[in-house]
């Protein structure tokens, strides 16, 4: 009897010293991978490309397209799946991601949205952000939460279990009902307390704040450009735009309908913002 009480007792200390692990709660490192802009996933801005109208003859300016991004832009970021590493449960698709017709897309908003066009001898947009991210580090949190409940709810009914069996054991069950009670009750509370507070931690995020910053839960889309308009004569204009657009993430369209949807709502936004500057410029 003495023997089993030191050696429980024994166990009980080290299973307080370091950390009560039930079956499947421990936490797995993970670091989200940056993958190559070759790794994203491609997605066409159109079923199929309008063709051009012939009605107007006239003659547009070339729009250049400048790759300004910062290396973090320039990755794809699949996102985490596992619920403890909630705070990296954000995709992020690069610019890549929405060719073809991206540079086209983005001409045709910058010369209709400015009043002359012609005007300028060269216009050119030197992105600096140009991304799209679904976020759902919110669902993954609490799906985290849940399931951290659900362990508890099985730690404890394992925990019973245990005490069942030790009180109907044979001889001695006065003195191990008495000892249960005076010495394991106490440190499985503190273990299971401890085991608790262990399992509700998160894992810190380790994808670029600069990419997750000021993101809503669901779709999001992220244009930062500067516009330089070269005149025919005249004083370079330099126009900064900064686009950041949201859209919940539905099952009722496809992932392509919804891309489709967030990059025109982010280009319209983009020849929005450009046209009411240069309006306000020349004011």
């Amino acid at each position: 009897m003495k023997y089993e009480v030191k050696r429980t007792a024994a166990c009980l200390l080290l299973m307080l010293t370091t950390g009560c692990t039930w079956p499947g709660t421990a936490a797995r490192q993970s670091v989200v991978t940056a993958l190559p802009v070759e790794a994203a996933p491609r997605f066409r801005l159109f079923e199929d490309r309008p063709a051009v109208s012939t009605v107007s003859h006239q003659l547009e300016p070339r729009v250049e397209l400048v790759d300004e991004r910062s290396d973090e832009e320039q990755r794809y970021y699949p996102g985490e799946t596992h619920s403890a590493h909630s705070a990296d449960a954000i995709t992020v698709l690069p610019m890549e991601s929405f060719e073809p017709h991206l540079q086209e897309v983005l001409s045709e908003a910058t010369i209709r949205s400015l009043d002359d066009a012609l005007a300028y001898q060269s216009i050119r947009i030197h992105v600096t952000s140009l991304h799209a991210a679904l976020d759902e580090r919110a669902r993954a949190e609490k799906d985290h939460l849940i399931a951290a409940g659900r362990l508890d709810d099985e730690a404890a009914k394992e925990l019973d279990e245990s005490e069942e069996r030790w009180k109907q054991d044979g001889d001695g069950q006065v003195a191990r009902f008495m000892f249960w009670h005076a010495v394991v009750e106490p440190l499985k509370t503190r273990a299971a307390r401890k085991n608790r507070d262990k399992k509700l931690t998160l894992a810190s995020q380790t994808i670029p704040v600069a990419l997750t910053e000021g993101k809503k839960s669901g779709w999001n889309g992220c244009l930062q450009a500067t516009v330089r308009l070269q005149p025919t004569s005249g004083v370079t204009r330099e126009i900064p735009v900064s686009v950041h657009v949201t859209a919940p993430r539905t099952d009722h369209e496809t992932v392509d309908q919804q891309i489709r949807s967030l990059v025109d709502s982010m280009v319209s936004e983009f020849g929005h913002k450009l046209g009411q500057a240069e309006r306000a410029d020349e004011s």
